[in-house]
C-alpha cells in the first residue's frame, strides 16, 4: 500500500498516518481483545491469541475487555464479569482460568482447578455490579441498545473511545487492527509490527 508505505517515512504526512499502527509502534505494545464471553466469534479469537501471550508473556501488555452490550443472555453478563475481577484481582491465573474456560465452558471447574480466590473475586464482583449497573441495566429492558441487547458498561469508555462495534475488536497501541484470520500466527504478526524493535519471538512459526 503505497499510502501506508508514505506515512512510514514520515507520521506527519496526514491525519490518517497518524491512525495507522505503522506510526504508534512502541517499545512494549499494548494489546486490547474485545468480546463478548460467549460469542462464538470472540472465544475463537481468544483461543488465537493466547498462545501468542505465551509466546510474549511480559513483552505485551496484554488484556481482554468487554463490548458495551451483550448478545448472549444473562450467563455472559455474569461470565463477564467474573472474568473482569479475574483479571483486575488475580491477573497471573486469568490466561489459565480462560484457556480452561475455552474448553468447556465450565465456570465452576475451572476456578477450582485454577485456583481463584472466590471470596475476593465475589466482592468484585459485587462492587463492578454496582459501579457499572449490571443487574440494572440489564432489568431496564427500555434501556437495551437496539432495543434487542442490554448495555455492559465495564469497559464503555474504551468501547467509546475506539469505537468498537462488535466481538472480537483488536487494538494494539490505540489503533483498531484487522488481523489477516483470527489464527495464532495472524495474531503474532499484527502484534508484532508494533514494537519498535521486534523481540527473537516475533520469528517464530504458530501452529
Amino acid at each position: 500500500d503505497p499510502s501506508i508505505e508514505a506515512c512510514a517515512q514520515n507520521c506527519n504526512a496526514s491525519e490518517a498516518c497518524k491512525k495507522l499502527l505503522t506510526c504508534n509502534k512502541s517499545d512494549k505494545p499494548t494489546v486490547e481483545l474485545f468480546v463478548m464471553s460467549h460469542c462464538p466469534f470472540g472465544t475463537q479469537a481468544e483461543k488465537g491469541i493466547i498462545p501468542v501471550t505465551k509466546l510474549l508473556k511480559d513483552k505485551i501488555n496484554f488484556q481482554v475487555k468487554l463490548v458495551n452490550y451483550a448478545m448472549h443472555g444473562k450467563q455472559e453478563i455474569d461470565e463477564n464479569t467474573l472474568q473482569y475481577c479475574i483479571q483486575k484481582e488475580e491477573p497471573n491465573k486469568y490466561i489459565d482460568y480462560l484457556t480452561c474456560f475455552l474448553e468447556k465452558g465450565d465456570t465452576k471447574g475451572c476456578l477450582q482447578k485454577v485456583g481463584i480466590n472466590q471470596k475476593k473475586i465475589d466482592e468484585c464482583i459485587k462492587n463492578a455490579d454496582t459501579k457499572y449497573n449490571i443487574t440494572k441495566n440489564y432489568n431496564d429492558k427500555a434501556s437495551w441498545a437496539g432495543w434487542r441487547f442490554p448495555k455492559y458498561e465495564v469497559n464503555n469508555e474504551e468501547n467509546l473511545k475506539y469505537g468498537i462495534q462488535g466481538s472480537p475488536t483488536l487494538v494494539i497501541n490505540g489503533i483498531v487492527v484487522q488481523p489477516q484470520s483470527r489464527s495464532p500466527q495472524a495474531y503474532l504478526k499484527a502484534i508484532c509490527e508494533a514494537f519498535k524493535n521486534p523481540p527473537a519471538e516475533c520469528q517464530k512459526v504458530l501452529s
